[in-house]
């Protein structure tokens, strides 16, 4: 596997490990802590080929990052959030059987089911609240871990476009595209002009999203033709404070103009 170092901050009760292969630099979270002094630090950073203060850096953030609490109750929800995959990899483990055939007996993710709680879980399965949350911890700290390996999976694609146009609004569903729009790209939608009145748009913003097994792509189609200085325009008066970001949806675009001073 090539060399491993540990490395630790006293005061931390995590540790973390440096595996160097092939060039690649991977880090590892550890919850038995060793130590590490100035030295090892200095020749960890030149054997990586890190930048000292980089390396530190780095050291810092994470040890952040492991000082955080992870609440339980989101380890759930993210947990739910890609419930065919979990169902897939661990509902054979007998271990996390029952929790796992009771969490994807419901739609809690896109139905009208409320997240069941660590105590309806285990009112329902008959498995104790505090075995109910190791299993959780460890399913989601699996699903990162570096020596479980596990891939992801988003292969189902599902694209969705949100069309506006003086304030018209529409909304669809199409199968993957073999081409998919970029921001500022035109795009004309003749089937959609009785509806909207307008058949040709531009993307405004593209937007991903990975649930579930699937990659969600939503594009926002605005009509009319793009305006490279406006939408540089727009977002700049957006950071600086001059217009809202409500203002951007209770405002026709000529409005936020003539609030910006751009016509008369």
């Amino acid at each position: 596997m090539g060399n491993a170092v540990k490395v630790f901050g006293k005061n931390t009760t995590s540790s973390l490990l440096l595996l160097k292969h092939r060039n690649i630099i991977r880090w590892r979270f550890f919850s038995k802590p060793v130590g590490l002094d100035l030295y090892s630090i200095v020749r960890l950073a030149e054997g990586s080929h890190l930048s000292l203060l980089s390396f530190f850096i780095f050291i810092l953030i994470n040890i952040q990052i492991m000082e955080h609490s992870i609440s339980v109750k989101q380890i759930l929800i993210d947990l739910i959030s890609i419930m065919p995959q979990v169902e897939k990899e661990f509902k054979s483990n007998e271990r996390y059987s029952q929790l796992v055939e009771f969490l994807s007996g419901k739609d809690y993710h896109e139905g009208d089911e409320p997240y069941p709680t660590l105590k309806d879980i285990a009112e329902k399965t008959g498995v104790k609240s505090h075995h109910i949350r190791k299993q959780l911890e460890e399913i989601y700290a699996n699903l990162f871990a570096y020596d479980y390996d596990y891939t992801f999976d988003f292969s189902e694609v599902e694209i969705r476009m949100h069309v506006d146009y003086n304030k018209k609004y529409e909304s669809f569903r199409c199968k993957e595209l073999k081409y998919l729009p970029k921001i500022g790209e035109s795009i004309q939608l003749p089937f959609l002009k009785a509806k909207i009145g307008i058949h040709f748009f531009y993307v405004q913003d593209v937007q991903h999203q990975f649930e579930l097994n699937k990659q969600i792509i939503t594009l926002f189609l605005k009509g009319g033709f793009y305006n490279s200085y406006w939408y540089y325009r727009k977002h700049k008066a957006l950071e600086l404070g001059e217009i809202g970001i409500g203002d951007e949806y209770k405002l026709y675009d000529f409005q936020l103009k003539e609030k910006l001073g751009l016509r008369g």
